[in-house]
């Protein structure tokens, strides 16, 4: 009978436990949907009180014959837009083949913070990561903080002007890495000639502030046409001059793209 009674209230002490435990779990959910509710209702506000905007591009060339030539190009912006803060998420993937054979793969992932004080002034702190394997990058981190300067700012026109420190750091195919500090000096100019047609020009100086031979400079023209409320075609050159590459990498690369352009 004591043996008896033993068990029934080891049974009753699980089952207590076990409905303590219960409790716990019950509680513990409850306040994670109060979470999950807390976030759903912050993303819609922040939704609610943003200004979303996409540009999305794609670009192939396909040639064949005497030269079999497949070149792939993608790339996207995300801006978020809420009151004097601008969140910025993007980047662009390219991939090419001559006959067979890979010739060409580089890509970017970056975002931005920018938070504007007026309509002139503003900062911002950004982050790229990227890589290209025939310039014998494997990767590059880029960090970025600044200033930015809107001294051009119309229905028909956009300038802006940007100054700041950059943080670098990258890693070759041939194993070596670096670790540097850069200046960044950038500046972009816009013009709407017309309802459909757009021009647009920017450059970007990169002094080296641990190797002064190591500077670098990036411009791109570039020419577009608005045949659609939300699609445009685009015709852009991109040069990319580093002066101290990676040993057996030409100093100058350049790109000819022309893309179809989707906004919304």
């Amino acid at each position: 009978m004591s043996a008896l009674r033993y068990h029934k209230k080891s049974l009753t002490t699980v089952i207590k436990e076990y409905i303590k435990f219960e409790n716990k779990i019950y509680m513990e959910v409850k306040v994670l949907n109060k979470g999950i509710i807390l976030l759903v209702i912050g993303f819609i506000s922040f939704s609610s009180h943003a200004q979303y905007s996409n540009e999305s591009e794609v670009s192939v060339v396909v040639t064949g014959g005497n030269t079999e030539v497949e070149v792939y190009n993608a790339k996207t912006t995300n801006e978020y837009k809420m009151g004097k803060n601008i969140f910025t998420l993007g980047g662009h993937y390219m991939y090419g083949t001559t006959s067979d054979e890979i010739s060409s793969r580089n890509w970017d992932v970056n975002t931005r913070y920018e938070r504007l004080f007026n309509e002139t002034f503003g900062t911002f702190l950004g982050v790229i990561y990227e890589g290209d394997e025939f310039a014998g990058i494997d990767n590059r981190l880029n960090a970025d903080l600044g200033g930015t300067y809107h001294y051009l700012k119309t229905e028909k026109m956009q300038g802006r002007v940007e100054a700041g420190a950059r943080y670098r750091r990258e890693e070759s195919l041939l194993g070596n890495t670096l670790s540097e500090m850069q200046g960044r000096i950038y500046a972009m100019i816009g013009k709407k000639k017309t309802d459909n047609v757009e021009i647009k020009f920017w450059a970007e100086y990169l002094p080296n502030f641990t190797n002064s031979t190591d500077w670098q400079l990036n411009f791109a023209p570039s020419f577009q046409y608005n045949f659609m409320t939300n699609l445009a075609l685009k015709w852009s050159y991109t040069g990319k001059y580093d002066n101290l590459p990676v040993p057996g990498n030409k100093k100058f690369d350049f790109q000819y793209t022309t893309s179809l352009i989707a906004n919304f």
